[in-house]
This record gives C-alpha cells, sequence and structure tokens, in this order.
C-alpha cells in the first residue's frame, strides 16, 4: 500500500520513462565550476544534486562517466 506522500509524488510525476538509480556514485560536471552527485538516470534524463544553485530553464554544459570507456557529454535545460 502507497503512503499518501507516495501517492501525491506519483500524481505530479513528470517523466515519461521509469529511471534507475546508478550503482555507484557518479559525479557529474557542469560549467562555472559546478557539479555534483547523479541521483537517478534514464534514456531522457537524470536528475542531480548539485553544489552551487542552478536556475530553472537554464542552459548548462555537463559530463559525467558512467565507467571508464564510457564518458557522456552535452547540454541540458535544468528543470526543477
Amino acid at each position: 500500500m502507497l503512503s499518501s506522500m507516495s501517492r501525491a509524488t506519483l500524481a505530479s510525476e513528470r517523466r515519461t520513462e521509469r529511471r534507475q538509480r546508478p550503482l555507484k556514485l557518479i559525479y557529474v560536471e557542469l560549467c562555472s565550476a559546478n557539479g555534483g552527485m547523479m541521483r537517478d538516470i534514464s534514456e531522457k534524463g537524470f536528475a542531480m544534486r548539485a553544489m552551487m544553485p542552478l536556475r530553472a530553464g537554464e542552459i548548462t554544459a555537463f559530463a559525467f562517466s558512467l565507467n571508464p570507456s564510457t564518458r557522456l557529454e552535452g547540454k541540458c535545460k535544468i528543470q526543477i
């Protein structure tokens, strides 16, 4: 059975794909000497906890490594 908070969270969910939590810590590099730790990931996005505040709607570069041979780089739009 779901708690009332879980129901509210599910009702407000905007993601179209289920996200997975990484099995290990993944550091995400952002521009302007900012970065943070990845919380979850899917083919269409990821969530992270940044060290410095980010503004909704802002476009920023990012980079992270899933393993020693796979590094992903790109730009993303911040959604809060």
